[in-house]
């Protein structure tokens, strides 16, 4: 990924199942279009493995680039009789992000991670901390391809990691991995709710 992938936005989006198709090729159109844009990095559209009709959309590049814009107030427009509940946008700053990173839409067994971290206010520097340093020894492991922690503007104390893994099995090892346990181990007490870890699968045209 480019060092100017300064932001992120993390679109979470719901429809029903019988119109997922639908919003697929919605999303689809938008993220082609949006990739192609001045300050936009890179773009990628996600299904949650097993459950149809659950989508992230991830946008990285510069602020100014990923502020709302006119094409993603028609694409909410376009979306909204299918969707379950209104779009989730979550924007982000980077707290510890690999630059020149990119996922070749070859690797198409890839297994895509996305976590939201909610800490408690009091203890979301030490959080924070701690985040950053796993996401700094995960990028050396195994089969792992791309590895980003990003926090919530306005919400310091939530943040967001992004994953990509050769497949599964190297997924399973990483969550296995004494280093990763005792980053768990040592995360809990700091959080506020559930540790938040979404499997995904990326779509390409």
């Amino acid at each position: 990924m480019p060092e100017s992938a300064t932001a992120c936005t993390v679109t979470y989006l719901e429809t029903l199942g019988i119109t997922a198709g639908d919003a697929r090729s919605i999303l689809m159109d938008y993220a082609g279009m949006r990739a192609e844009m001045r300050g936009v990095t890179s773009v990628d559209f996600l299904e949650r493995a097993g459950i149809a009709g659950q989508f992230v959309l991830i946008e990285t590049g510069t602020l100014g680039a990923l502020s709302m814009d006119e094409a993603a107030g028609a694409r909410n427009a376009a979306l909204a009789p299918l969707l379950l509940a209104p779009c989730d946008v979550r924007s982000h700053a980077a707290l510890s992000v690999a630059p020149n990173v990119t996922v070749p839409a070859t690797a198409s067994d890839a297994l895509w991670i996305v976590t939201h971290i909610d800490a408690v206010p009091v203890h979301k520097d030490s959080a924070a901390a701690r985040v950053v340093s796993h996401s700094e020894r995960s990028r050396r492991a195994p089969g792992c391809l791309r590895f980003e922690a990003w926090q919530q503007a306005g919400r310091a104390n939530h943040m967001t990691l992004i994953e990509v893994w050769s497949g599964a099995a190297a997924h399973d090892d990483h969550r296995v991995a004494d280093d990763t346990r005792g980053y768990r181990d040592h995360l809990a007490p700091a959080c506020g709710a559930l540790y938040d870890e979404r499997v995904y699968r990326r779509i390409v045209s």
